[in-house]
Parts: structure tokens; sequence; C-alpha cells
């Protein structure tokens, strides 16, 4: 009988990390990362560290980093009244909130919904091993002020994304001690919207729409184009086919979790988008610009250049909509989800039920 091969390292104790040797040919095929824990029943998993020739390299590279992570300048007993909780990466606390939000919540969310909320965290990568705890106002609006001088700067709706993550991960941290104060409250997007400027469809090219309405991408738009959403809010919309209505918003007090009656005419495009919705609004775009430039649907600017549509104009097409067909003002700003204004008699009987609006909406024909 063969003798086995005999390893050559000693097992790592308990509680120290792990080394892993990866497969392949690689140049460091070691990967080195801090040892996992478990938080309200919640696997966390250690922090990464890095990669390493050989395992004695990647050893004393997990040993370093232990001694990094002590601070000497404590005594033991100070040490080891450091709540263990305060001592998690954004990484790792972005993973609880993760399996907390899309694997234990009772609430089912889409697919692009998962989708949009790994993106934004791979949008964090600058603060992905610093302890959340430690992490302030100055360090968050780094990574998001970032994200817009690169070489390919992200767009608004992106950075809403980066910016709501922050805010969802503050709540879920302060609930189990991981943060002191909701530093995202203070985060800003220093870059321009686009979101009251836009050129609504013209009535042909909504035409055109409908004429390829078995289109994905066209779908899309046509849901927009009568129900006035964000694209950026779509990842987190709800649809409710019992009481025929959406349900979700973002981005300011009056857009968040408003409710948009949906209009008979896109219930069927609404059927078919549920099985196949967007992956990314990135992805979106791409093939979107594809679609409309493949059935000629473009304008004139003030400059008479041909310009494409983008899906912020289907917004605009809601806009208009509206305005065409007489909706009550108020009920389309409560749909668009924009501010009542300071006057208030619009604040108190600006309001309207769910059946009033869908009164409204449906003067659109």
């Amino acid at each position: 009988m063969p003798r086995k091969k005999k390893k050559p390292f000693n097992r790592l104790p308990n509680g120290f990390g792990s080394i892993k040797k990866l497969s392949g040919n690689r140049r460091k095929p070691y990967y080195v990362c801090g040892p996992e824990s478990r938080v309200h029943g919640v696997r966390v998993p250690g922090e990464k560290i890095g990669s390493a020739q050989s395992w004695e390299e990647a050893y004393q590279m997990l040993s370093l980093w232990w001694a990094e992570k002590e601070d000497m300048s404590l005594p033991k007993n100070q040490k080891a009244n450091v709540p263990p909780e305060r001592t998690y990466t954004f990484a790792q606390v972005y993973e609880m909130y993760y399996k907390d939000k899309y694997e234990l919540s009772l609430r089912k969310y889409s697919k692009s919904s998962q989708i949009s909320t790994r993106a934004a965290f791979k949008n964090c990568s600058a603060i992905h091993n610093v302890p959340f705890y430690q992490i302030g106002y100055k360090e968050l609006q780094e990574n998001l002020d970032s994200l817009t001088i690169r070489e390919k700067p992200l767009k608004h709706s992106s950075l809403e994304l980066v910016k709501n993550l922050y805010r969802d991960m503050y709540r879920y941290a302060m609930k189990f001690d991981m943060a002191e104060k909701d530093y995202s409250q203070f985060v800003e997007i220093r870059i321009p919207d686009d979101d009251e400027k836009g050129e609504p469809l013209a009535p042909e090219e909504l035409e055109i729409l409908w004429r390829n309405k078995d289109v994905p991408e066209i779908q899309v738009a046509l849901i927009i184009c009568y129900s006035g959403w964000r694209i950026s809010e779509f990842a987190n919309i709800e649809v409710d086919l019992n009481s025929m209505t959406f349900h979700g918003g973002m981005k300011t007090a009056a857009g968040k979790g408003r409710i948009v009656p949906i209009h008979p005419r896109i219930l069927p495009v609404l059927h078919d988008y549920m099985t196949h919705p967007i992956k990314s609004t990135e992805s979106y775009r791409k093939e979107l610009y594809k679609a409309l430039a493949a059935l000629n649907v473009l304008y004139y600017n003030k400059d008479n250049k041909r310009k494409k549509h983008t899906p912020h104009d289907f917004r605009h097409t809601f806009s208009w909509l509206c305005d065409t067909y007489g909706v009550d003002p108020f009920a389309k700003k409560i749909m668009i989800g924009h501010s009542l204004g300071k006057d208030v008699t619009d604040k108190v009987y600006g309001h309207r039920t769910v059946e009033q609006l869908r009164t409204e909406i449906e003067k659109i024909q």
C-alpha cells in the first residue's frame, strides 16, 4: 500500500486565518485571508489579505497581518475589551447585510436589485478592507468622488446606487453596534443630474415603439413612458398585480416609496417583461441604443443634429402624456416623485388616494 505524501507544512491554529493553494498555473497560487466568523447566525468571510508565491511567504503575510492588527500601545486588558463587531471591515459588514436582505428576509427582491447592490459594492473597493466602525464622512465622500474622475466616470444613476448602499449598510450596522453614527446622510453626489433635462418622444416615435413592443428593451421603454419611473429605480421596483400598482422610488423624499397605478395599456407588456427583467442599467442602455438605432428613433437637437433618446427621455414622455391628456398636475407630481413645493395648500390638499391616481393616469390614451 503506497504511503501518503506528507504535507509540506503544519496545520494553522484555530481562528488564525487560512492559506489556500489555488488551482492552475499561477505566479502566486497561495491565497491568504483572515479568520472567518459568525454574527447572528450569518457566516462572515475572513478579510482578504493577498496572495503569495509559497506557503512560507503566505504564513509570514498572515503573521504580519496579525501584528499590524494588534495595537501594541494598548495594554492587553484594553485590547480584549474591544467588541468584535467593531473590528469588521466594510466588506464583512456588506456580506452580513447582503445575506440579511436577500437570503434571510421574508421580502423577495428582484434579480436586478441584487445585481445593482453587488455593482454598488464593487464600486466601493477603496474602502473594502477598512474597519466599518472607523469609516467616517471623509472616507465615504472620497470614495464617491473618485468614481466621477476615473477613466470611465460613473453616471449619476450609478452613483445613486452607491449612496443608497451606504444608507442601507448603516441602517443594518447600527442595529448591531457596528457603527456609532450614520455618516451616509451627509454624503452628496457632486455632479449635475440630468433629471430636468430630456427630450420626450414624438407621437410618431411612440407609435414605433408600440409596433415593436415584443423587443425586451422597447418593453422597458413603454413601461416607463406610462409610469414615469427613473431607469435607476427599476432595479428595486415592485409590481403588485393584485392591486395593479407599482411600488418603489428613490433619490428624493417625494420620490421614495411612492405608488403608481399600472396603466391598463402596458399590462400585457409588463407581464412579458417580468419573465426577463433587465440585468443592470448599464447593460440595458447599451442594448436600448442598438434597438432605437435599428428602429431609426432619433431626434434633432437645437443644432439640427440627430441625437439618440436616453432612458430618461421616456420619463419625460410620461410627463408630456400627462400634460397632453389633462392629468391633474398634483397627481402627476406624486406619480413622478416631484416635490409638491413650499405652498402649504399644495402640501395639504395635493395628496391623492391610489384610486384617484388611477383615475388620472387612465386619462392617458
